[in-house]
């Protein structure tokens, strides 16, 4: 086994994508990022973290990382512990550290374990999450109102809610400004959609991270006062027809496993659970 750090994102990609899309759904994540480096799409103010290692010429684990989100990591199984090992060391030799882990729940605990060990550190779960996929929506009752594009005009409203969206995912502080430019970006990106009714706005869903053969639903944020009133099923549904009739095989999302509500929502629309992943704290 051999590890391997990259400056080459397009390089990289040529490198670990094959190996990634033999799960693209598990790997949507890693894969979205990939795909918006090379594709220009999305621009990341720190450079990317991008390392792999190889047996016989080929990946058999992969990190990556795009400051300051947390490093995902993905190997495989029978490769996994001795690849922790050699990752591991390497990143305490470099002195290199990782404040968040995200990926397959054996691994990332594998991986974290190892990690604190060596920098003598302690861990925290974040989030388990469950990865879902659909290819076709269920035929269900809509609510009353309409799926449309955020426009320009609406973006100190939609960063309100993203901020609101993190507290209350615990995905991390937002600043106003921070959510400005993000909400700014979907917007002029075309990716952010809302649910309006009356021509009100009451719930929103973003689509992301698009792969070879599928795309990524997330931002899923409905705001307290419209709650429960089956707008952000709607809109979820809407949202996910249209991406396949745009084209894609099929949509995926992550949900937090301690959210009833959302995940049998999910579920009633079409997705299908593949995966539980996990998100650790390092700290």
């Amino acid at each position: 086994m051999k590890l391997h750090y990259s400056n080459d994102p397009n390089e990289y990609f040529n490198i670990v994508a094959p190996y990634l899309e033999k799960d693209e759904v598990i790997n949507n994540l890693p894969l979205g990022i990939l795909y918006s480096i090379i594709n220009n799409t999305r621009i990341y103010d720190t450079k990317p973290f991008l390392s792999y290692i190889e047996e016989k010429g080929k990946p058999i684990f992969v990190m990556l990382r795009t400051p300051p989100h947390p490093l995902i990591i993905y190997g495989t199984e029978e490769h996994d512990q001795e690849a922790i090992d050699i990752a591991v060391n390497d990143l305490h030799m470099k002195g290199i550290s990782i404040p968040k882990v995200i990926g397959p729940i054996s691994l990332v605990e594998q991986f974290t374990e190892k990690y604190c060990e060596l920098f003598n550190q302690s861990l925290k779960v974040d989030m388990h999450q469950k990865i879902y996929k659909l290819t076709e929506v269920n035929s269900i009752k809509r609510s009353e109102g309409k799926l449309r594009l955020a426009k320009i005009g609406e973006k100190m409203l939609l960063a309100s809610w993203l901020q609101h969206f993190a507290e209350v995912t615990g995905t991390g502080e937002v600043t106003l400004e921070e959510a400005n430019k993000i909400v700014g970006e979907f917007i002029t990106n075309k990716t952010l959609y809302v649910w309006e009714v009356n021509e009100e706005i009451v719930s929103i869903a973003n689509k992301t991270r698009a792969t070879k053969n599928g795309i990524v639903i997330n931002f899923v944020y409905t705001p307290k006062h419209h709650s429960k009133k089956g707008f952000a099923t709607s809109c979820v549904t809407e949202l996910s027809q249209l991406l396949l009739n745009e084209g894609y095989s099929f949509c995926s999302l992550y949900t937090d496993l301690e959210n009833p509500t959302s995940n049998s929502i999910y579920v009633k629309i079409g997705y299908q659970p593949v995966a539980d992943s996990i998100v650790y704290s390092i700290s």
